[in-house]
């Protein structure tokens, strides 16, 4: 259905447009500080809008718009190696071909915002694409993760009507939403937030023996009986510290849960793409648990998926807009890049480069590294707090973007673009971390 609506010489001005991005970027090959004389400017630009936002950023971060594979450019003239992919996007490295030109096509499309009343066939062709992907035959987008979650718990609380009470994990994060603040185990994200909905957490145990976390579980539901609506499970945490689970460990969970009858929410908003397989729940082999799913981030478009006994009642689910047509076509080639580049299965990029920041972790002596596939943790020296906020500051200006994670130990966390590294990238990355150190 596009290709009756590009036409050749709309096809023309995409490529001419990215020829100019080529051009302008060929001077960016490697970490290097701020241009002189741009220091004043970009100081005056981050407090302007610090008034503006009335709270600062984390970082001193303004993109320039540019950025080339796992380097990204900001508006003093300094490059970085971007490890968090701006929380996760740019999976596939900054103004990769495909998807700029994917880019580029929807924000030629007549339809700048997508939703309820608009849609093109590119939403369709990405609903459809994330179905025969999961196996889950229903998918409804949205434009964030919180969004695709709270529209998950709308389809379970209707499933399990009366039920008012949801089953979590210690140390999850699914929000910041009024309602998924209270999910969200961290006390600072709630306060001064009304009470909305009880939460009933279930321990994350270190060791991964299952049997303390079997016992909460059974406590839980015999102190609540009937009143849980679903059992949301990061199956790796993200924000809870990279903390992965085993088959051996969910399992048990997982089965108790269905035979109660409560819905199980698998949240890949962080673990999308990232793994040995395109979902989380498929390298757990736990595809009969999945009653919904939720994705985000990577996939630049977000999503719910739910099987057909959870499918809900007409107006539940309707949104004024899904996604920017911009967000759209980038999804859908996103998708088509799972298809033709070797990112999946035991020997893919993801395991793989698993495996370098491994060497590099234990050549550092760092504790390490926590997570799977392209999502990476260490912590560096005790783990504190302060004393790994202060080493980000430092891993910062010296050229390689990081973020927090977890707490007692707080951990570094990266989300690697994993198709554009190199081993070569990893040992240069691992050197900035060890002078940071």
């Amino acid at each position: 259905m596009r290709d009756r609506v590009w036409n050749e010489q709309l096809e023309q001005i995409a490529n001419q447009l990215y020829s100019a991005i080529e051009k302008i970027q060929s001077g960016i090959v490697g970490v290097q500080g701020p241009k002189e004389g741009l220091k004043e400017e970009y100081s005056a630009l981050l407090k302007r809008l610090e008034e503006v936002r009335g709270t600062p950023l984390h970082y001193p971060y303004l993109g320039s718009g540019l950025g080339k594979g796992p380097l990204v450019e900001l508006l003093d003239g300094s490059v970085k190696y971007d490890m968090v992919n701006g929380i996760g996007p740019y999976f596939f490295g900054h103004s990769h071909k495909r998807l700029t030109l994917a880019a580029i096509r929807g924000a030629l499309s007549d339809t700048i915002m997508q939703g309820n009343l608009q849609q093109t066939g590119v939403a369709l062709e990405v609903m459809d694409s994330l179905a025969k992907l999961s196996g889950i035959p229903h998918c409804f987008l949205t434009s964030s993760g919180a969004m695709a979650l709270e529209n998950g718990l709308k389809i379970a609380f209707q499933k399990r009507k009366g039920a008012t009470r949801v089953l979590a994990l210690q140390g999850c994060f699914s929000g910041r939403t009024v309602t998924l603040s209270q999910i969200t185990d961290k006390a600072l994200y709630r306060e001064g937030i009304p009470t909305t909905l009880p939460v009933d957490y279930i321990p994350f145990s270190d060791n991964l023996d299952p049997t303390e976390s079997l016992k909460a579980l059974e406590m839980h539901l015999k102190r609540y009986p009937q009143e849980h609506a679903v059992f949301i499970v990061e199956l790796i945490q993200g924000e809870g510290g990279f903390r992965a689970g085993t088959p051996e460990f969910f399992t048990p969970l997982l089965e108790k849960a269905k035979q109660e009858g409560i819905p199980i929410l698998f949240d890949e908003v962080q673990t999308f793409g990232r793994l040995e397989k395109p979902f989380a729940f498929q390298v757990f082999n736990f595809e009969k648990f999945a009653d919904i799913v939720t994705i985000g981030k990577l996939s630049n478009i977000c999503a719910t998926l739910y099987k057909n006994e959870m499918k809900p009642k007409g107006g539940l689910l309707s949104q004024t807009f899904t996604g920017a047509s911009v967000a759209l076509f980038a999804g859908l080639e996103t998708l088509k890049l799972f298809d033709e580049l070797p990112i999946f299965g035991p020997n893919g990029k993801n395991a793989t480069v698993f495996k370098w920041c491994e060497k590099e972790i234990k050549r550092l002596g760092l504790k390490g590294p926590f997570g799977r596939g392209s999502m990476v943790a260490f912590v560096p020296g005790n783990g504190t707090e302060e004393e790994v906020r202060q080493f980000l500051f430092r891993l910062f200006d010296k050229g390689v973007i990081a973020f927090v994670a977890g707490a007692h130990p707080t951990k570094v966390r990266m989300l690697l673009p994993s198709p554009v590294l190199e081993e070569s990238d990893i040992k240069k990355i691992f050197q900035i971390i060890e002078e940071a150190l």
